[in-house]
């Protein structure tokens, strides 16, 4: 288990200054707009294949950071 602490002052910041951590860089920034949209956004209702698609890189980006799951 590796241990990562980036500094930034958001999780978009901290995303840009890890990008070369991830597998799927793009993925990562995609499940991570689709999760702000559903916190700020409070009528944004997110289709099945979004979260599916967002679940799955949140899955392989815990598995780039070396988390069990």
């Amino acid at each position: 288990n590796t241990d990562y602490v980036v500094a930034g002052r958001d999780p978009g910041e901290k995303l840009k200054k890890a990008s070369s951590v991830f597998s799927d860089l793009d993925g990562v920034w995609s499940a991570h707009k689709l999760r702000n949209r559903m916190a700020h956004e409070m009528d944004h209702r997110a289709k099945a294949f979004e979260v599916k698609f967002a679940l799955r890189m949140y899955k392989k980006a815990l598995s780039d950071l070396g988390v069990p799951l």
